[in-house]
């Protein structure tokens, strides 16, 4: 009997991160687009209570392995770099207004503008792209070996 045939399929993918920045001298910012190519991606239906008793429906709990080329700093340090210090990097937020994840590759750009501006671009990218989402929770999990180290999102 052939073993291949019982794994179960590669539940890794491509997906891409908007992670916004702002400018520190003209003050407008702009969604930064990072494809991450080593994703485990899941889609979840059940609900989960939240510390503060609310209850929500998280449909994506995605793992984003460390990959060569792409460093993920933490949304702090991401603030701080300049224009050019952002390239390799990627963060992803979760406070107001929360990053967005698609669960496949896309070449959409944002344009730079005001933060009411970009906030409404977002919402309607969010609204027109496929299983795009804001990302609700984010979990550093930087620790163990290369190969297990990786940030998870819920969205």
């Amino acid at each position: 009997m052939n073993n291949a045939r019982l794994r179960p399929p590669n539940v890794r993918r491509t997906v891409t991160i908007y992670c916004r920045w702002q400018n520190p001298g003209t003050g407008l910012v702009k969604p930064f687009r990072r494809v991450l190519r080593n994703v485990y991606f899941s889609e979840e239906s059940n609900s989960v209570a939240l510390k503060t008793g609310a209850i929500v429906k998280e449909l994506l709990f995605l793992q984003c392995f460390l990959e060569p080329g792409m460093t993920y700093v933490p949304v702090h340090e991401w603030n701080v770099l300049t224009e050019a210090g952002l390239d390799g990097k990627w963060t992803a937020d979760d406070m107001q207004p929360h990053s967005i994840v698609v669960p496949y590759e896309t070449n959409h750009e944002f344009d730079w503008g005001d933060d009411d501006a970009v906030t409404d671009a977002e919402n309607a990218f969010v609204t027109a792209a496929p299983g795009a989402l804001r990302i609700q929770k984010v979990e550093p999990r930087l620790i163990g070996t290369e190969r297990a180290q990786h940030v998870s999102l819920r969205a």
